[in-house]
């Protein structure tokens, strides 16, 4: 079964801010964008067999993807995959 894929708010904002800061700590803005296609097109992968990645110990209600220096937590629904959160993976645990 193919799910969609759908983004949360917090999700968009996440990807705004690594954008952001990535464009600010390499001084050029392009070198942002294909980094950001990269975490996009993890989360796109997630349409099928998502419940590859185990529960999230910390938030059993999460998955969590590793993507790079990054983790994607997301929920399984019945017709999709909802991203919740994009962050670092140094970044202490997430909890909700």
């Amino acid at each position: 079964m193919t799910h969609r894929v759908l983004y949360s708010r917090r999700s968009r904002r996440d990807l705004e801010k690594i954008r952001i800061y990535i464009a600010n700590e390499s001084a050029n803005a392009d070198t942002a964008d294909p980094f950001i296609r990269q975490l996009l097109d993890a989360c796109d992968s997630l349409k099928d067999l998502p419940a590859r990645f185990p529960p999230y110990p910390f938030s059993p209600r999460w998955r969590m993807m590793p993507a790079g220096n990054y983790l994607i937590f997301f929920r399984i629904e019945p017709e999709a995959v909802s991203i919740g959160h994009i962050r670092h993976a140094a970044r202490r645990p997430f909890g909700s």
